[in-house]
Formats: structure tokens, C-alpha cells, sequence
């Protein structure tokens, strides 16, 4: 037989497959440094995916229904913190090191002035309001929950990802993963019934303090010395001022995402809101999924979107990138919709299957949320942060009036509902954006 260059069109193997195979092996040769990232984030996340969402079952079982909903209270609060100390960035780093790359140093520097100073800020801030509410809800096991997962917003993720060393970074990922699966599952087997709040806490905050020292050690020494002075101070505060649209949407977003299950606990208490936990894990497992794509279409799509790229460029894009991030969810979402007692019976202990089931919704949720990274990325890139404030605002006003209404009669599923249309809402309008400009 022939080698490929070798077989004509009056080849007996056809016309089409003799276009189409040096068609295909040239596009592979185009994206083989994308496919070798993907690819080594696949098998990292595989790992991290699979025993993480073991481990989070284990736990949700070990503790009960109450516990969880304890930790699941502590989460959420540690979201908030993470939205409040990002100041946005983590959405419009990587295009400003792409778009301004001769300024690398700088901004980097300048990112961490700003989100360190925020930092110290929030963490005096749950301090004193641990001090002077000593009686409350929030042990000291609590409270490590929510700083841990709140300075992980520290993290050098969007650097790594605009130097195209997405996958140092997804090990020292793994490193973290691995410690806290390691320390949870090792109480769990050697100290039966040890596992507490406490415990995971202090597991947790131990270590993302490690997993921000190794990437701040390797990300630092690449970058060249940056005099601190009023020059710094400047370009901190304009950092602040170019991000300020996009931060105010990040905190109307927490009442997209998190604001449902802040009134769920206080509406219905820790249990139902364990429950709803529960069934987040399972969202969680297509987030993540959906995020690893998302980190190396976000780089892309701000390639996409620098002046000169013409629109018919940018409409492929968009497609194929939806595409992806379709495929990649669909099996989850095929099995929440169609599946849900099954994973209640074979997955949770029984005091998880009480009430409505809501999987079915947040199946719904998933395939949403899977355009809306797409269209988020687009709209950020081409700089309409006005746009996605404003329809996070909108989203976030309807989500405190669908959740005043529904939660207190509806429980966890009117929690799981107000999410969906509100986040669906915010999601429609920018995308509106992204059509518009495309189609200019």
C-alpha cells in the first residue's frame, strides 16, 4: 500500500478519504500543544475528580445529614470570601497578560498587592465577628473552612494559564488534592468516628497555604524585579478601577450561586440544606469537568478576540468551543435527568432521599452553565464588563425574589429552581451580547 502522500485522486481508495486524512493529520499537527495539555489535564482531573467525589460522599455519610449541611454552610461562606478577594481577576487576568504581555511583571505584582490587602481585610473582618460572637453557629472548625477555601482565591491559576503552564500548575493541584484525600481518608480508617468539622478544617486550610507556597515560589522567580514605590501603588489602584464592573458582578453573582443556600439554612436549617448539598456534589463532578475546558478556552478565546480577528473567525470559535464544552457535560447531565433515584439509592445513605428530588433540575442547570463559561469568556474578552454586571444584577434581583418565594414552601427544590431561572436569565442576556457582536 501506498504511503498517504502517495495516493492520488484516481486512487482506489477514493477521492474523499485521499482529502480528508492529510486534512485531518494536518489539523491534529495544528493543535497537538492543545491536545497534550488537555490531555495531561484529563488524566490529573480523572484522578482528582474521582476520589474527590468519593471522598466528598464518604464524608456526607460519615457526618449526616446535619454535619454536612454544617460544612456545606462553611463552603458557601468560603465562596463569598474568594469572590470578595478575587476583585474579579480571576475572569480578566489571563486577557490582560495576553493583550499587554510586555507588562507581565507588573500586573502580576500588582494583582497580589491588591488581593493580598483584601485578604488581611477579610480575615480581620471573620475574627472579630468570631470574637464578638462567640455563642454562634461558627466553632473554630467552621472558621478554618471558610478561610481556607477563601485564600485560595490567592492562587496563580490565570498566570499560569496565560504562560501556557497549565499543567505544572494542575500538579501542584494534585499535590494539594492528594494531602487532604490522604488526611481525611486516613481518620476515617485508623480513628473510626473521628472524623469532625474540626479535623477537615484544619485539613483544609493546611493545605491550600501549601498548595499557594509552591505556586508563588516557582511564578515569582520568573518574573523580573518590580521596585515598590508610588509606581506600584498606581497600578494597583488601576488595577481596581478596570476591574471594579467586573468585581460588583462577582458579588451580585453570589446571589446567583450561594445566596439560595445562605436563606435555604436559615429558612429550613442545616438538614435540608445537607440534602441540597448532596446533590450539588453531583454538579460539582460537571463543574469541574467543564472548568479544565474552560482554562484552556480561555486563553483561546482571548486570541480570538484581539482587533483585527474577523467576525466568521470568531463565529467558528464560539461554535466549536460550545461544542466542547456540550459533549464534555453530557454524560452527567444524561444521568441526573434520567437516573436520579438510582444515585440517591446506591450513592447516599437513605436520610439523603427524603423530600423532592432535584437532580433532574440541576441536570437542567449544568447544560445552561455550560454555555454561559463560553459566552462569559467572550463577553469579558471584548471588554463589555458593563453588560455582564448588568445582567448579573438582574440575575441576582431575581434570584433574592425567587428565593424569598419559593424556598419557604418549596424547600431545597425551590432552592434548586431559583437557581436555575435566575442564573438562565443572567446567562440570556449576555449571551444577547455575544450575538450582537459576533454578527457586527
Amino acid at each position: 500500500m501506498p504511503p498517504i502522500d502517495e495516493i492520488t485522486l484516481d486512487s482506489p481508495r477514493g477521492p474523499t478519504q485521499a482529502r480528508v486524512v492529510p486534512v485531518v493529520a494536518s489539523l491534529l499537527a495544528g493543535h497537538r500543544r492543545h491536545i497534550e495539555i488537555v490531555s495531561s489535564l484529563v488524566v490529573i482531573q480523572f484522578f482528582t475528580l474521582i476520589v474527590g467525589f468519593i471522598t466528598q460522599i464518604k464524608i456526607a455519610n460519615t457526618l449526616g445529614k446535619e454535619v454536612f449541611g454544617q460544612l456545606a454552610f462553611g463552603l458557601a461562606l468560603g465562596a463569598c470570601g474568594q469572590v470578595i478577594i478575587r476583585f474579579g481577576l480571576d475572569r480578566t487576568l489571563v486577557r490582560d497578560l495576553i493583550h499587554d504581555s510586555e507588562h507581565t511583571a507588573n500586573i502580576v505584582r500588582a494583582s497580589l498587592v491588591l488581593r493580598y490587602s483584601i485578604t488581611a481585610m477579610v480575615v480581620l473582618a471573620l475574627l472579630l465577628w468570631k470574637m464578638l460572637h462567640s455563642a454562634s453557629d461558627m466553632g473554630w472548625g467552621l472558621f478554618f473552612i471558610v478561610i481556607g477555601n477563601s485564600i485560595l482565591s490567592l492562587d496563580l491559576q490565570p498566570v499560569y494559564d496565560a504562560w501556557q503552564k497549565i499543567r505544572r500548575h494542575a500538579v501542584y493541584y494534585l499535590i494539594q488534592r492528594g494531602i487532604y484525600f490522604g488526611v481525611v481518608w486516613s481518620t476515617i480508617f485508623l480513628f473510626p468516628g473521628e472524623l469532625t468539622i474540626y479535623w477537615l478544617g484544619l485539613a483544609t486550610l493546611g493545605t491550600v497555604l501549601m498548595y499557594l507556597f509552591l505556586q508563588h515560589r516557582w511564578a515569582m522567580r520568573q518574573l523580573p524585579p518590580v521596585p515598590a514605590g508610588k509606581m506600584l501603588f498606581l497600578e494597583v489602584f488601576d488595577l481596581a478601577r478596570r476591574n471594579l464592573w467586573v468585581w460588583l458582578a462577582a458579588l451580585s453573582g453570589l446571589f446567583l450561586v450561594q445566596f439560595n443556600q445562605l436563606l435555604l439554612k436559615h429558612y429550613m436549617g442545616y438538614a435540608e440544606l445537607g440534602g441540597y448539598a448532596a446533590a450539588w456534589q453531583i454538579v460539582m463532578l460537571g463543574m469541574l469537568f467543564l472548568e479544565q475546558i474552560a482554562r484552556v478556552g480561555r486563553p483561546a478565546t482571548a486570541r480570538h478576540t484581539r482587533p483585527g480577528v474577523p467576525s466568521p473567525v470568531r463565529k467558528c470559535f464560539l461554535v466549536k468551543y460550545s461544542i466542547v464544552m456540550l459533549v464534555a457535560v453530557l454524560p452527567i447531565v444524561l444521568i441526573m435527568t434520567c437516573f436520579p433515584g438510582l444515585i440517591y439509592k446506591y450513592v447516599y445513605k437513605p436520610e439523603y432521599a427524603t423530600g423532592p428530588n432535584i437532580l433532574p433540575v440541576f441536570g437542567i442547570y449544568l447544560l445552561v452553565v455550560s454555555l454561559g463559561m463560553v459566552a462569559s469568556q467572550y463577553v469579558l474578552a471584548i471588554r463589555k464588563e458593563f453588560v455582564f454586571l448588568i445582567s448579573v444584577i438582574v440575575g441576582g434581583i431575581l434570584s433574592v425574589g425567587l428565593c424569598a418565594w419559593l424556598i419557604p414552601t418549596l424547600g431545597k427544590a425551590g432552592a434548586a429552581w431559583a437557581l436555575l431561572l435566575s442564573h438562565g436569565m443572567t446567562i440570556l442576556i449576555y449571551s444577547a451580547a455575544v450575538v450582537h457582536d459576533v454578527g457586527k
